[in-house]
């Protein structure tokens, strides 16, 4: 009776021990399960993440699998998500490649006219690179040029006072082109009834300016009147022809493509100078000044 007591004294005890066994295992990070309970079913502890002990780009360990009782062991912890070993700071990056081949210069100034023909803003746009070519806006001018020392037209010597011509004409005097030779003619004058002066022009033979018929332009302080922009100065220093004379460009201001000398006294507008067409108002930059049309490539007369 004794031995049948201790028998069931101990198998409570053991009953006992085994029933406090069957807690959760400990959520740790080495990944022990909980233990499974005296039936065998399974541990509920999962186990902890592993530390992450990898080094760049690998992740640590994963917990070990958990311990289990009769019944089967939680399962292992989750692979430990390391973080990436610093790395050392290595050499400066190769260079960047290469730079690329200089592209063909473009135009300095968008929507530039082409020059086509003779057309030129430059002697150095003209053939042979302009060696003996002008570029000019007024080709006539230089087209116009003596060509040779000789006259370009024949000289005259009909007469040299008044009374040297018949009634009505006077003797007029003219430098022939080239040759710088005074020729002498008699021509009609306008204070006959055969002769009309253009308006603008009165008739005054042997007044500086007249033309070959007597016929000279009409002073301002005589009934002409002076365009927009100027004022009657007969005998001032920028008068033209009639007397009239321009007011300083800084009451008027100055045309397209011309530009003002704020301290001119008379006038003052001046072309502007240029190194492109984008520079002008209008029109197009030749030989470093604005212009109304391009230049033409022209050889002078030899």
């Amino acid at each position: 009776m004794k031995n049948s007591s201790l028998v069931c004294l101990l198998s409570a005890w053991a009953l006992l021990a085994a029933g406090c066994s069957n807690s959760g295992g400990t959520n740790v990070n080495t990944g022990t399960g909980g233990a499974g309970d005296a039936a065998g079913s399974a541990g509920t502890g999962a186990g902890g993440a592993g530390a992450g002990s990898g080094g760049q780009e690998t992740g640590g360990s994963g917990g070990s699998a958990g311990t289990g009782g009769p019944g089967a062991g939680g399962k292992g912890g989750a692979a430990g998500s390391g973080s990436a070993g610093k790395t050392g700071g290595g050499d400066g990056g190769a260079g960047g490649a290469k730079g690329g081949t200089s592209g063909t210069a473009g135009s300095s100034c968008p929507g530039e006219q082409p020059l086509a023909g003779s057309q030129c803003r430059s002697a150095s746009q003209c053939p042979g690179g302009g060696r003996g070519y002008y570029c000019t806006t007024d080709p006539g001018s230089v087209s116009s040029a003596c060509a040779t020392p000789f006259c370009a037209g024949p000289v005259f010597h009909d007469c040299t006072v008044d009374t040297d011509c018949p009634a009505g004409n006077h003797c007029v005097s003219s430098i022939v082109k080239c040759c710088n030779q005074t020729s002498m003619t008699c021509h009609v004058v306008c204070n006959t009834t055969t002769v009309t002066c253009a308006a603008g022009t009165i008739c005054s033979p042997g007044t500086k300016g007249a033309d070959d018929y007597g016929c000279a332009p009409q002073p301002c302080d005589a009934g002409y009147t002076c365009p927009t922009g100027t004022e009657c100065a007969v005998g001032g220093t920028g008068a033209d022809a009639h007397g009239c004379q321009a007011l300083p460009c800084s009451q008027t201001g100055c045309p397209a493509n011309f530009e003002c000398t704020a301290t001119a006294t008379v006038g003052g507008c001046k072309t502007k100078t240029c190194s492109t067409d984008c520079d002008c108002d209008s029109g197009f930059c030749v030989g470093g000044f604005c212009a109304s049309v391009l230049g033409t490539c022209v050889i002078p007369p030899s």
